[in-house]
């Protein structure tokens, strides 16, 4: 008895059916089972409840199957219709007969009788017996079933163990530090790509994924994202990390559990080397990687390569972005040969780049050789602006060449004869000009302009910066081009 149940305040004798087999006996037996009286609701508590009887064999409802097996009266009750003792047709006639409710017995509602009557008759017999060898074999089949699907659980979890404890034998997650070894043999492709990484996929918490090569977040194009990432891993500068899901790496056709050779790079996860908690780690490792691509650190070879990466990166840009329009016009993709010349003509472009804390104060150094004159019609610069965080993007500047030359000329000529200022305060020469970003914000991802030549492109400066072209104070680079005409703008 349950400790919230009283004791019961009715009769209940049970007379079993003679011809009714022991096991729907059990069944009768169970179903009017009572446990006490609920104290708080006042209503009868079961030891079983309907759901948890067997009776499916025997009838489609708990209380024909019960009724079959024996007579339940309570003597406590009289029946409402021959006055005798209440014989009940289930649990909810007892239930309603003690709420005062008028009830009859089963001699007097003969349906009670008719079903408990069909539940012993040969021909429900016959049927119980097929319902129960169906119930027999889906049990047995369910039962297989299940222990297959164990057995399959459990092959697969020893084969995930095996596989993990292999992913953690060839890649350890840490490594001894070398003392700067692997970064001084590293190419500077190695650190470019290292670092791209890091900036497309590292999390704060020091893993490096996914390493998406085909959506232009490492590189404009999927060949160079693998060239840069795999160049990077190759180093050592970027490790895989034991945590990645097994599903990343091949493994032997011959031994499930061995690792093979291949790995799937989209699927992997990747740390910075050395030892530690990841998150730190990566942040040395950024800070480390930068400082050896520093432009005062390279060695000439080394500076040389940076150009030439830094050009081909330009014109696959470029590429991607003159793709980019001819889909946004639902044109048909360009011929190869427009391509090659798009890419030949940005492969000229000069690349500027200039870091600093915030990129809205970051400025470019454009000294005397960036004024002078245009050497031909397709000369554009590209400047790049870099935050010291490297959880934000760079961004990208794309400016004709003689829109460059004028913008350094004035802003630095506007600076150096300021009105108001005494003279001699500022003095520095031309050639140390500076360009902030903000004069050319116009300008941010104008792919475009280098679809055409630079003569064509329009002139995107501040409009003060027409005014001071004019003004005798500032002018314009001896030789500019709009020295002749100046456009408007």
């Amino acid at each position: 008895m349950s400790d919230s149940a009283a004791e019961v305040d009715f009769e209940l004798d049970l007379t079993f059916n003679p011809e009714a087999p022991e096991e729907l006996h059990e069944l009768g037996r169970r179903y009017w089972q009572v446990d006490g009286i609920n104290a708080y609701t006042n209503s009868i508590e079961w030891v079983y409840k309907t759901a948890d009887l067997d009776y499916q064999l025997w009838s489609g409802s708990a209380h024909y199957a019960a009724a079959a097996a024996v007579v339940a009266a309570s003597s406590t009750f009289a029946c409402r219709t021959c006055g005798g003792v209440l014989t009940l047709a289930s649990r909810q006639t007892l239930t309603d007969a003690r709420r005062g409710q008028a009830k009859d017995c089963r001699a007097c509602d003969r349906v009670i009788e008719v079903r408990a009557a069909a539940v012993l008759d040969p021909k429900s017999l016959a049927k119980r017996e097929q319902r129960a060898e169906k119930k027999r074999i889906d049990d047995e089949f369910r039962a297989q079933k299940a222990a297959e699907d164990e057995a399959r659980r459990e092959l697969t979890t020893a084969l995930e163990e095996k596989r993990r404890a292999a992913i953690r034998a060839r890649y350890p997650g840490e490594i001894e530090r070398d003392g700067g070894y692997a970064m001084s043999r590293a190419s500077l492709v190695a650190k470019v790509g290292a670092l791209a990484a890091i900036h497309a996929a590292g999390k704060p918490g020091g893993l490096i994924h996914p390493i998406r090569l085909n959506d232009q977040t490492l590189a404009p194009n999927y060949r160079t994202s693998e060239d840069l990432f795999l160049a990077a891993w190759r180093a050592g500068l970027v490790l895989v990390h034991p945590s990645s899901a097994t599903d990343a790496f091949e493994w032997d056709d011959g031994d499930e559990a061995a690792l093979g050779d291949g790995l799937h790079v989209d699927r992997a996860r990747f740390a910075a080397p050395g030892e530690g908690p990841l998150g730190p780690r990566l942040a040395a490792h950024t800070e480390y990687l930068r400082g050896a691509l520093r432009i005062e650190h390279l060695s000439s070879t080394d500076r040389r390569e940076l150009e030439l990466l830094s050009r081909a990166l330009v014109a696959e840009e470029a590429i991607r972005y003159f793709r980019y329009l001819i889909r946004d016009h639902s044109l048909p993709d360009p011929a190869e040969e427009h391509e090659a010349r798009l890419r030949s003509h940005a492969q000229k472009i000069q690349v500027k780049s200039a870091r600093g804390p915030r990129v809205e104060g970051i400025s470019w150094p454009l000294g005397t050789k960036s004024q002078g004159p245009s050497r031909g019609p397709q000369e554009f610069f590209v400047m790049v602006a870099i935050p010291h965080d490297l959880t934000m993007p760079a961004r990208s500047f794309i400016v004709p060449r003689i829109h460059v030359a004028a913008a350094a000329w004035i802003e630095h000529m506007n600076w150096l004869t300021e009105p108001g200022i005494p003279q001699g305060q500022r003095n520095a020469a031309v050639d140390r000009a500076r360009v902030a970003m903000p004069t050319f914000a116009a300008y941010e991802d104008r792919w475009d302009l280098l679809l055409d030549e630079q003569e064509s492109a329009p002139v995107l400066l501040p409009p003060a910066y027409r005014t001071l072209a004019l003004d005798p104070r500032v002018g314009l680079p001896p030789e500019h081009e709009w020295r002749h005409t100046l456009p408007s703008w």
